[in-house]
């Protein structure tokens, strides 16, 4: 599902940063991470089996997370120092107030940058300290993207236990969950993306794939394409919000996407791109921002610089990273 997720990376960049070829932006934000978290879902279903101990699995999870989010992290302070002696806007001056003013919320928001738990709640620390107020709450945290990421880590923290469940207590935990995601509840609002992943690799699981055409496969596949990358155009032309169809369509494509390139180096390669790619794009962002009427005037340009650096990244630096901690942790 390498492509798929790239794609979906591609899509949070444009929302972020503006359209490409004229006017196409994909899905809204929300409903990319919604089906990211849906992916994440199904992966955490298919890989928490291997491991032979919760502490392994966790660890594991650290390693794919926390590296790249800390070199990524470290070059946009960078950058922020530059746009500070450049004299564009600097967000860093909001850590100066916060600090003058509220040194325990100060470290709180270094904390949170930093481990990323506690990224959601925020906004209503914010709300209860006025620290910096609800128009400039993304000045202080850099990578403003890494709310996903907390949610990620709780996720990963349950997974285990969630993929043990027998079939019909995880539908019980996926109503239970659609209530709480109806009801708007906090952090439980986005646990039903993962059950729903979790679902997937049940069918997945339950489907005889000898029996499945490798064209049915490609069919499928294509069609979730086409429908994700023609979003704005349904919904210009039904005018009803339809993401509960978009959820339903990748719970149940997920599964022939996964099978048919499951096996395709290139797809994998591909893929790799696409964590790396959330981050960075952000920090590259920064770069072009230098005024409000240049936020969204780079998309394609931020789109082909992010995908180069992530490429840059993984070969010489994340990978090897990676791979040097796995042996010191094994040893």
């Amino acid at each position: 599902m390498g492509v798929l997720r790239y794609l979906l990376a591609s899509i949070i960049v444009i929302c972020h940063c503006g359209p490409i070829f004229g006017s196409f932006t994909g899905p809204s934000g929300a409903t990319t991470v919604s089906i990211f978290m849906i992916i994440s879902g199904f992966y955490m279903a298919l890989v928490s089996q291997n491991y032979n101990s919760y502490k392994n699995f966790l660890l594991n999870r650290f390693l794919k997370i926390y590296p790249c989010y800390w070199l990524i992290l470290s070059l946009t302070f960078i950058i922020f120092y530059w746009r500070l002696q450049q004299g564009y806007f600097n967000p860093l001056i909001y850590y100066q107030e916060i600090f003058k003013n509220e040194q325990t919320a100060f470290w709180y928001v270094i904390f949170q940058n930093i481990f990323l738990f506690g990224r959601n709640l925020f906004f209503k620390v914010d709300a209860l300290f006025k620290l910096v107020g609800a128009e400039n709450e993304w000045c202080i945290v850099p990578l403003p993207q890494g709310w996903s990421l907390e949610i990620e880590m709780l996720f990963y923290i349950a997974a285990p236990f969630i993929n043990k469940m027998r079939l019909s207590d995880l539908a019980i935990l996926f109503f239970l969950s659609l209530f709480c995601s109806l009801e708007n509840i906090f952090y439980l609002r986005y646990l039903v993306f993962f059950i729903l992943g979790a679902l997937s690799y049940r069918i997945y699981r339950r489907i005889n794939w000898e029996k499945i055409n490798k064209k049915f496969k490609v069919v499928i596949t294509i069609l979730f394409f086409g429908l994700l990358l023609s979003y704005n155009q349904i919904i210009s032309i039904t005018g009803l919000n339809l993401n509960i169809i978009y959820y339903a369509s990748a719970t149940i494509a997920i599964p022939f996407i996964f099978e048919l390139t499951k096996n395709n180096k290139w797809d994998r390669k591909i893929g790799e791109l696409s964590y790396p790619l959330y981050l960075i794009h952000f920090s590259i962002l920064w770069i072009f921002w230098t005024s409000n009427e240049t936020r969204y005037m780079f998309a394609p340009h931020i789109l082909i610089i992010s995908t180069f650096i992530s490429m840059v990244l993984m070969k010489y630096l994340l990978n090897p990273i990676e791979k040097k901690m796995r042996i010191k942790f094994k040893n």
